[in-house]
């Protein structure tokens, strides 16, 4: 981890229990994704959002996947308030028909986003005639699939401060550039939108920000940006780094 700027979100290589999240080449990841991305732009259909525009989901009759381009979207619901389910990130796959049935889903973009949509069939028909489709689309399905079970368990299991840490290196690893040991990331995320996410209040999410920056581990970088200081102090400070490495 040292020399010129990398790009964390590429590099990444599962952790072990007694080791840090590291930023290296993960397996196939690289070959598996540039195969999607391949696959979506030859016979997908291209969709961009404006920042805020939503794309309704409706699910399970929606036999549509997304794969996003380039952006960073929200899935949300309103059960009936609010609430942000996860961040969908470029080169992220989402399949429609897996999702619940939950009231006004959506994608909502938190920047200008491109995605490309694919429906069912024309996606069994490519399963049949490129060799690689398969391996990476399942590949990248069960990559949602981690996330998605990750941020039930900082849910369901972390404290308040854990969730924070957990979703900064989580977002460090897919979206950040390092050197050394700081790793520095634009964040398009509002501070209301991850309050939401983790099941925070605001004002309990900004003391704990507050209290990451006292600490020398994080500061603020303009307006979208941040820089984690001591990478390897963040991650100390999260009981689940090995399952954020891998997902």
């Amino acid at each position: 981890m040292d020399g010129a700027g990398r790009t964390a979100r590429a590099e990444t290589q599962p952790a072990t229990a007694s080791t840090d999240a590291s930023i290296g080449t993960e397996g196939d990841r690289p070959a598996l994704t540039a195969a999607l991305a391949d696959i979506f732009e030859q016979a997908g259909t291209l969709i961009r959002l404006a920042h805020h525009q939503q794309l309704a989901l409706m699910p399970p009759g929606d036999d549509c996947s997304y794969l996003v381009r380039s952006g960073t979207l929200a899935l949300e619901t309103a059960t009936p308030a609010r609430h942000i389910l996860g961040f969908w990130h470029g080169d992220d796959l989402m399949q429609v028909a897996q999702l619940p049935a939950l009231p006004r889903l959506a994608l909502r973009a938190l920047e200008a986003s491109e995605l490309w949509r694919l429906r069912r069939r024309a996606l069994e028909a490519l399963f049949s005639e490129v060799p690689d489709a398969p391996a990476a689309y399942h590949y990248a399905s069960a990559a949602a699939f981690k996330r998605m079970m990750v941020a039930n368990t900082m849910l369901g299991r972390l404290n308040g401060e854990e969730r924070v840490v957990s979703f900064l290196v989580s977002t460090a690893l897919r979206l950040g550039r390092v050197t050394g040991n700081r790793v520095t990331m634009r964040m398009p995320m509002s501070r209301a939108d991850i309050a939401d996410h983790l099941g925070l209040n605001p004002d309990t999410l900004s003391r704990i920000v507050t209290g990451l920056k006292d600490a020398s581990l994080i500061e603020s970088h303009g307006r979208f940006g941040l820089i984690i200081c001591d990478w390897r102090g963040l991650q100390s400070r999260t009981p689940i780094v090995a399952a954020l490495a891998d997902a």
